[in-house]
């Protein structure tokens, strides 16, 4: 996902920590696409 942004030109700021609560919920099926558009769009 952080390539695909990066290759779009779309510059994101965020913590490891936050990093890293995205993917667990993905993995663990909690965050939806409308979640990780949500989390990308907060962190512009």
């Amino acid at each position: 996902m952080l390539l695909l942004l990066k290759m779009n030109n779309i510059m994101i700021k965020y913590t490891q920590q936050e990093l890293i609560s995205l993917g667990l919920g993905v993995a663990e099926g909690r965050l939806k696409e409308k979640d990780i558009l949500t989390w990308i769009e907060s962190h512009k």
